[in-house]
């Protein structure tokens, strides 16, 4: 789908296309194709940093320190992560994130809390939660991905009388709306979706200003500030 909107936009003409890549992309021809058509790029949330071009987003690896440290500092110290595949590249640097949080308050990395949920969503996060309990691994906290994984988590957790936050603390990530109206309502990371795009079309200036003086495309990375938000999910008391 990614790659027939794609081809539709140049088709039409369009002068640029702003995109936050698809979970599934794996190859990135596609996009080379917008700029070899003299079009401008600008990626947002989801990049690839090898293509050239603007990108425009938080810092997934800081926000998730964040989130993995609030854990901690709740008590959490078996504390799972469920992830991404190995693209995009918010999956990589929120696994990161993660990761420096146990080093930072030395708990030891334990790759068997580490669970991947490649659609980063409900259903993954469900099933995800599934193979923890068959695994037979400790755990007093979780770190995921997204919203969805973590609503998908609590609701197998309630399956089996494991209580959030009780016996399990839970932050995900993004701040959907939905995150605020489940029960419990879920800690999060807030990202500033309004001021990504006020910088995502002040890139595109940018960039036609550039194409106008007969100059390539700015590799420029832009980090957007991130908050948590502190919910029921993680409210130990």
């Amino acid at each position: 789908m990614e790659k027939k909107l794609i081809f539709k936009f140049l088709k039409r003409n369009v002068d640029a296309i702003f995109l936050s890549i698809s979970q599934e992309t794996r190859n990135f021809d596609h996009l080379r194709k917008i700029q070899e058509e003299g079009k401008i790029l600008v990626l947002f949330d989801k990049i690839e940093k090898t293509i050239d071009c603007p990108k425009i987003i938080i810092d997934d690896r800081k926000a998730s320190f964040t989130a993995t440290e609030h854990l901690i500092k709740k008590g959490c110290s078996k504390i799972l992560h469920f992830r991404g595949g190995f693209l995009p590249q918010i999956a990589i640097d929120r696994y990161l994130g993660y990761r420096d949080a146990l080093d930072e308050y030395s708990i030891p990395y334990d790759k068997e809390r580490v669970f991947v949920c490649e659609n980063a969503n409900e259903k993954d996060g469900f099933f995800a939660a599934k193979k923890v309990l068959e695994s037979g691994v400790e755990f007093d906290g979780l770190f995921s991905i997204s919203d969805l994984t973590a609503i998908g988590a609590i609701q197998f957790f309630k399956t089996k009388k494991i209580r959030t936050p009780e016996d399990v603390s839970v932050v995900g990530f993004s701040n959907w709306k939905l995150s605020s109206f489940t029960y419990p309502t879920i800690s999060t990371i807030d990202q500033p979706g309004y001021l990504m795009g006020e910088k995502v079309f002040e890139a595109f200036l940018s960039e036609k200003a550039l194409k106008k003086q007969g100059l390539g495309p700015e590799n420029k990375v832009r980090k957007l500030p991130s908050k948590l938000i502190v919910r029921e999910s993680s409210q130990r008391k």
